[in-house]
């Protein structure tokens, strides 16, 4: 869907102008009024008014400072405003090609920030996928959830027939929750590239507009579990040394909204803050590198959410891998294009490196 086109017709209908002033007001509150008022934005809502910043102006912030309080405004205006805006910040906090250090350091503690949900809804939401109630499937789910994110929850659970497992449910309505929003975010960046060349610059409309593509795949979960099982065949027919481990997926137990896969017993990269302590392990993860480049360019299809909270320390230095929402694929004829861009750098044959630059 034309996520840009939606957006701009925004004005056009009434079913998001609520959404649109929660919007608005919530950023308004974080000190962002002098964009909002540049970009013409607070009339298209009929008799909304500004609400008074907790914050001065970020005109006003020193140089030092400035990034530093657009980081924490954003962050903290994407909290409250939930699971979409939680999505856009977790994306900008990737692009440290683009951003301060400062903006990205802040918006990197998106990562646990997302609010869980009843858990009787996630029981309610067993027995409607699977037509049978939680005891019947699981023999123990733990209420708390160990992964809190802004497309699903992950809770570890037990099944009846004694595995231990991971289960993975999609949050009630999300789906309905992200179109909405990113049809107003994109109407909202529209704005603000018409009022900030600086902005324009940054090409975030498309940037956002392709990272919904990628979303609306996240959100079916059989995509997800056929995800895993094809980057596992793959791994495991060239993985001679077992380094590592992707986790099963019980299938049977899989829809849409509901993932069930092997738990993997060990320790998220993000909680290690000396991997010198382990040099068996760095010397699996020198080999794990080789690994997923040949895999990416002996069959073009890879993992493409490669951070530290999805790579797992296991037993006798195993690395396990998880969530396989985001994948990426090159076609034959790209990955020999990346092959000869890599060796003209390699070869500091810088002609060649334009030709191929140009052709691709």
């Amino acid at each position: 869907m034309d996520i840009i086109r939606k957006g701009m017709g925004i004005t056009r209908t009434i079913k998001n102008v609520a959404r649109l002033r929660e919007i608005l007001y919530v950023f308004a509150r974080h000190g962002f009024e002098e964009f909002i008022i540049g970009s013409r934005l607070h009339v298209v809502i009929p008799n909304f008014v500004l609400p008074k910043s907790r914050f001065k102006k970020l005109s006003e912030q020193g140089e030092y400072d400035f990034w530093q309080s657009v980081g924490f405004r954003l962050r903290k205006s994407f909290e409250e405003l939930g699971p979409s805006f939680i999505k856009i910040g977790q994306l900008l906090a990737t692009r440290e090609d683009l951003f301060d250090d400062q903006l990205i350091k802040e918006l990197k503690l998106l990562q646990s920030k997302v609010r869980p949900i009843a858990f009787s809804e996630i029981k309610e939401n067993v027995r409607m996928e699977l037509g049978k109630n939680i005891d019947q499937v699981f023999s123990n789910v733990e209420e708390e959830p160990i992964g809190v994110a802004s497309i699903g929850l992950v809770y570890k659970a037990t099944l009846i027939s004694g595995e231990d497992v991971v289960l993975k449910i999609r949050r009630p309505n999300i789906r309905k929750t992200l179109l909405s929003d990113f049809e107003l975010i994109a109407f909202i960046v529209l704005q603000l590239e018409k009022f900030s060349e600086d902005i324009k610059f940054l090409g975030l409309s498309k940037a956002i507009a392709d990272f919904y593509k990628s979303i609306q795949l996240e959100l079916n979960f059989l995509i997800e579990a056929n995800n895993g099982k094809r980057i596992k065949e793959s791994l495991d027919s060239i993985d001679t040394d077992d380094i590592f481990k992707i986790p099963q997926t019980y299938k049977e137990l899989c829809t849409e909204k509901i993932l069930v896969m092997e738990y993997l017993k060990g320790r998220p990269f993000n909680e290690i803050k000396d991997i010198g302590k382990y040099p068996e392990l760095e010397k699996n993860l020198k080999k794990g590198v080789g690994l997923f480049l040949h895999n990416m360019l002996a069959d073009g299809f890879f993992h493409a959410d490669l951070h530290g909270g999805n790579f797992f320390l296991l037993e006798n230095n195993k690395i396990g891998l998880i969530d396989f929402g985001l994948v990426g694929s090159l076609s034959k004829k790209n990955r020999s294009s990346l092959v000869a861009i890599l060796y003209a750098l390699t070869s500091n044959n810088y002609e060649s490196l334009v030709y191929e630059f140009l052709d691709v």
